[in-house]
């Protein structure tokens, strides 16, 4: 059991976040630019604020 589930996980949560991060840059585009930018930054403390 040990094997399935630590087969299955990722291979299930890999595309999960992939639809997940498509359907926000879908709907959302200037919150993906956002997160891109604070990503490069290596700061994401101003984005929690700036969204609420």
């Amino acid at each position: 059991m040990t094997v399935v589930n630590f087969r299955a996980g990722p291979i299930r949560s890999v595309p999960y976040f992939a639809r997940l991060f498509a359907f926000i840059s879908a709907s959302q585009p200037y919150r993906v630019m956002f997160f891109l930018l604070a990503i490069l930054s290596g700061d994401t403390g101003w984005i929690g604020d700036m969204v609420d």
